[in-house]
């Protein structure tokens, strides 16, 4: 689903989490439990075996016994049993009781139940670590079958909140009846602010880039405004065979992507990941049965934490990364198994000019220079 930068709660306003949602086949069984219990007056047994677990299929187990039965007649039994190998992934932690006064070993891990997700089995494509899985853009080449040189592709989307706060004809006044040639290279076919294919000199020494650009914006915290962005379908396509509303890039260790800004004094900008567990379906979708994300609550805030990171960018083209590990929306939520659904670009100002490119996905070390699109691919990514 296309995000308006107003209901993601963003990046300025914490709220209440929806959910993080996974199948019950994503939950192991219970890990093996802790080992015997210490005599009196010794040290407690050893906790039990780590339960193996599948990070996206069913797992074997989640958890073992932890050892910190202390010593003496009335020693403290073992501690409860912590999660086995769930450690990314928040609301799965669920822990084994406790032991019985220094007799007893660890009590076996059990794993708490999510619901399910969109992003279950086929409805995740899951990447390999591969250049062409790794690529995400450049801006290099013109979109395959547009002449439109200034399109940056079928997979990137952008907003903006002009004239009044919040959602209303004025948000597509940048397109204008009658604005042709540079003055209509900045808006979109819906006429708003668009992000555009830029000649000139890209980042790592490249000829192309992506460059958003425009001005008069409500932002936050203006009421009702939503701000503007630009946003990256990286693996919503609910059109394939069977449908697809994620990647799973957890082979990856995160993104990499080189950024600048055309005036110091709007430097920041805010990266998103949008996750299905906060994102709100489609309506159309979700009234023909087939929804396209998980977050259905109708609490106010319960939606939209995106995982995301603050950047103060440079004049210059710089390069910048994001950890999956390290990002967490503003409730906490977090990435669960690599599932993304879009990246966003966020700009908490009034007028804002900033330019991205090489975007790619990392295993351990980010790229050093240019990022190789996929053999034979125009370079875009999927349609929005």
């Amino acid at each position: 689903m296309r995000m308006s930068y107003g209901f993601l709660g963003l990046f300025v306003i914490g709220s209440a989490a929806c959910a993080g949602r996974l199948s019950l086949g994503d939950l192991g069984g219970s890990g093996t439990g802790g080992g015997a219990s210490g005599s009196f007056n010794s040290a407690s047994g050893a906790g039990g075996r780590v339960g193996s677990v599948d990070p996206v299929t069913a797992g074997t187990g989640n958890s073992p016994g932890a050892t910190s039965g202390g010593k003496g007649n009335s020693g403290g039994g073992n501690s409860a049993g912590v999660n086995g190998d769930w450690t990314d992934y928040p609301g799965l932690a669920a822990s084994g009781g406790a032991g019985n006064a220094g007799r007893d070993s660890g009590g076996a891990g059990a794993g708490s139940a999510l619901g399910p997700s969109v992003c279950d089995g086929a409805g995740s494509r899951i990447l390999t670590n591969t250049p062409a899985d790794a690529f995400i853009d450049d801006f290099e080449k013109v979109a395959m079958g547009s002449t439109d040189t200034t399109f940056a592709g079928p997979g990137w989307y952008s907003y903006s909140d002009l004239g009044p706060a919040g959602a209303d004809p004025s948000d597509s006044s940048c397109g204008a009846t009658g604005l042709v040639g540079a003055a209509r290279s900045v808006c979109n076919e819906n006429g708003m602010f668009k992000i555009s294919r830029t000649a000139g000199m890209g980042a790592a020494a490249t000829a192309f880039f992506g460059e958003y650009e425009g001005t008069g914006a409500n932002v936050p915290p203006t009421p009702g405004a939503f701000g503007v962005g630009v946003e990256m379908n990286v693996g919503d396509n609910p059109t394939a065979l069977p449908p697809q509303y994620c990647v799973d890039a957890s082979v990856f260790t995160g993104v990499s992507f080189w950024a600048k800004v055309g005036n110091a004094a709007n430097a920041t900008v805010v990266a998103n990941f949008v996750i299905p567990s906060q994102n709100v379906p489609t309506p159309a979708l979700v009234e023909a049965g087939a929804p396209d994300a998980d977050c259905t609550s109708v609490a106010a805030g319960a939606c939209y934490n995106f995982p995301q990171k603050t950047f103060a960018l440079s004049t210059v083209w710089k390069q910048y990364t994001i950890n999956f590990a390290e990002v967490t929306g503003a409730t906490g939520a977090k990435i669960v198994h690599g599932r993304l659904q879009q990246l966003m670009w966020l700009a908490p100002t009034t007028n804002w000019d900033f330019s991205l490119d090489e975007i790619a996905f990392y295993n351990g070390t980010p790229p050093a220079g240019p990022v190789a699109p996929p053999t034979g691919s125009g370079g875009s990514g999927g349609s929005n």
